[in-house]
């Protein structure tokens, strides 16, 4: 986008802040009448109903909070750990023609349910928590851990028969309690059951010792995400539909994918120059972030890689390839200077962010490189038996070594004087202009909706520590007091020394940057849009949390790591958030400061690809925290700010992706980078005073892109 101000202010960096956490505590913005939507577990709900693992009572109707059965666990263990081994059963309360026969023969099969003592199964009563943690724990063959449970609250009231066996399932994150409670007598509810099997089968299927795994022959389908976390690990012959993610773990050594299909995101930060293999393997989306060198990724066979993302240095490289090979490749703004990518193969799309790399082609060919504008000091080296087709320079750049560059245009091509090849083409007369042209495609990406957030400085709550209560009933303290009908938009939490917050829930992992040690937490988001649309939670709301939406919706968390900039270490803590007449914040570690921002959320009114923002000027003294952008097929948003010369060396571009759900929310702090921006955000009044208006490109998911334009009044 391109920041257009009346008077020059000091420049800063662009983030994308906080949405994409958020699908990890509950998908939002869910279309459709089902009973799942908006639930606490509708993720893993809708993952089980697409890999026809859930089935319900038709018509959308699903009931994700009616107690489970005996028969009915029996039923989804099976159906999820795909056992098919039988065995007599001599129940009398079992008889064959009973339409849980059969899970209860496999379940006695695999020996994680046995009968009672007074000989019967009991197919109908239901199950509590402790009875299903013992059946998951006899699966996953762990070594129990009953120290693990001490720190509950009611570790007292869990069976000696389960403590153990609980307190392994708690020392992997299966089992997380509710409140620093087990509950381990109350009644599974079937959502309760599917996030504690499915994070159970994603324990199973995480590769920590070097071998060979999935079948000889046939295929194999996982339905959770994949781990590996050593070297000398193959598999093959997989379906994964989850992600696959490559850790750190392998060091510098090899991962091969023989046959291996993954549906979801592949993210390798693991490996060595000469390391990840992939033959007859399909991967729809891959990202290289690898903290330390250079990994090697070859593709070999039909091995059909849509699109990688490069957030390190790498090298990829076809070999004896009979399938599409690597398609699309992007190099983002997060390599680090200097770093090196190396493509050897038949590529179609290099398009490059990044400044100051150097990119490397041996041979083989691409069909179209585009260097953007913000990538400076790009350094291009082709080999002799290398070839662009499409060259496309917005950006200086040094073109080496004896390729053949086809076509080359772009504002900066005449400065990079780039030697193009003019012999013509077959069929052609290598010449450029005349006969008839196609025209430009459209763009498919769709702006539903897009907001901002204010807060009122006077009714900011502030707090520090790791155990905070923000009182929001009888509150002693004059300064705290709060209407019901004050809506609550944002946290804001701050840590000196912090860069970054990595937040870690249901297998899922995201990465959120600080901004002067804070981040921007968008509440509406984070509890589901439970009240007033995107406007945030009215106080009346909160405070009543627990009676309307009872446990376990009443509290949410995580797993989180912060990262320092006084080195490279990190801190595991957990993070908590209940709800009710007391709003408390827990975490492991201290925050500086953990406030409560109330205000208002204005939503954009639409005129054709203008969205404006029209804002009162009572609200002048507000700050605005968040730009949120909702959009239907849309894949990125690239930012360009003005070259300042406070920049050294200018840093004016940063590229932004769409999550799952196709939110992006955007720091408005750090985007517009006035005198007056903290954490607490930017003033209305001198956004309207500076601004006149923000500027940018939406691209769709076949990388085709509109210009939109974001205006505050």
């Amino acid at each position: 986008m391109e920041l257009k101000r009346k008077i020059g202010r000091k420049s800063l960096v662009v983030l994308l802040t906080l949405t994409m956490i958020f699908s990890m505590f509950s998908s939002v913005f869910a279309a459709g009448s089902s009973d799942i939507d908006g639930h606490w577990a509708e993720k893993q709900l809708k993952q089980w109903i697409d890999n026809g693992l859930l089935n319900g009572y038709g018509e959308g109707v699903y009931k994700p909070n009616q107690t489970l059965t005996r028969s009915e666990a029996a039923a989804f263990v099976n159906r999820a750990f795909e056992h098919e081994e039988t065995t007599e059963v001599n129940f009398p309360d079992v008889e064959s023609s009973d339409w849980f026969y059969n899970d209860v023969s496999k379940a006695l099969a695999a020996g994680f349910m046995t009968g009672y003592e007074d000989g019967t199964f009991k197919p109908d009563q239901n199950i509590t928590r402790q009875e299903l943690a013992v059946m998951i724990f006899r699966l996953l063959d762990l070594e129990v851990k009953p120290e693990a449970v001490d720190s509950f609250d009611d570790a007292a009231s869990i069976g000696e028969w389960a403590k153990g066996e609980i307190g392994a399932l708690v020392d992997l994150g299966i089992v997380s309690g509710y409140n620093n409670k087990i509950q381990p007598e109350g009644l599974t509810t079937r959502a309760e059951a599917i996030v504690m099997i499915q994070r159970a089968t994603e324990y199973l299927y995480t590769y920590s010792e070097a071998g060979t795994y999935g079948p000889e022959e046939g295929i194999d389908t996982i339905l959770s995400n994949v781990t590996v976390t050593a070297s000398g690990v193959t598999l093959q012959n997989l379906v994964i539909e989850g992600d696959l993610l490559l850790t750190e773990g392998i060091g510098e050594g090899d991962v091969h994918l023989n046959n291996v299909t993954v549906k979801g995101t592949t993210i390798i930060s693991g490996g060595g120059e000469n390391s990840i293999h992939l033959k007859d393997t399909v991967l729809v989306t891959v990202i290289v972030d690898k903290k330390n060198g250079k990994v090697r990724i070859v593709a070999e066979g039909k091995t059909d890689v849509k699109e990688v993302t490069l957030n390190s240095g790498a090298k990829l490289e076809e070999s004896d390839i009979d399938g599409a090979g690597f398609a699309d490749v992007i190099l983002s703004t997060e390599i680090a200077k200097d770093a090196n990518v190396e493509l050897v193969g038949e590529f179609e799309t290099v398009d490059v962010f990044a400044a100051t790399v150097s990119i490397e082609i041996p041979e083989g060919a691409v069909e179209s490189l585009n260097v953007d504008e913000t990538a400076e000091g790009v350094a291009l080296d082709l080999g002799k038996d290398a070839t662009i087709v499409e060259l496309v320079l917005d950006a200086v750049t040094e073109v080496l070594g004896e390729g053949t560059v086809e076509t080359v245009e772009g504002e900066q091509a005449e400065e990079s004087n780039v030697e193009v090849d003019t012999t013509p083409a077959a069929g052609g007369s290598g010449t450029s202009g005349g006969g008839d042209s196609t025209p430009p495609a459209t763009s498919q990406a769709v702006i539903n909706d897009a907001y901002v957030q204010v807060i009122d400085p006077e009714k900011t709550i502030n707090r520090s520590g790791s155990s905070i209560d923000f009182i929001l009933q009888g509150n002693p303290d004059p300064q705290d007091d709060l209407d019901d009908s004050d809506k609550l938009t944002t946290f804001i939490l701050e840590l000196e020394g912090a860069e970054s917050l990595t937040l870690t829930r249901d297998g899922e992992t995201e990465t959120i940057d600080f901004y002067d040690g804070a981040l921007t937490l968008p509440v509406s988001l984070l509890l589901g849009d439970r009240d007033s649309d995107k406007d945030g939670v009215r106080v009346d709301t909160i405070k009543e949390w627990p009676i309307n939406y009872p446990s376990p919706f009443d509290t949410l968390s995580t797993d989180a790591s912060v990262k320092y900039t006084n080195g490279d270490s990190t801190e595991v803590f957990s993070l908590k958030l209940t709800l009710g007449t007391t709003l408390n914040f827990e975490s492991g570690i201290a925050f500086n400061s953990v406030s409560l921002g109330f205000g208002e959320t204005f939503p954009a009114l639409k005129s054709g690809d203008s969205y404006t923002f029209d804002i009162d000027n009572k609200y002048n003294d507000y700050k605005v925290l968040t730009f949120i952008i909702e959009a239907d097929n849309a894949k990125k948003v690239n930012v360009t700010l003005p070259l300042l010369d406070v920049l050294d060396p200018p840093d004016a571009f940063k590229q932004y992706y769409f999550n799952a759900d196709g939110i992006i929310a955007i720091s408005v702090p750090e985007l517009l980078g006035l005198d007056d921006a903290g954490s607490d955000g930017v003033s209305v009044g001198i956004i309207k005073d500076q601004i006149d208006s923000i500027t940018g490109n939406i691209y769709d998911n076949s990388n085709v892109s509109k210009s939109v334009t974001l205006v505050i009044n």
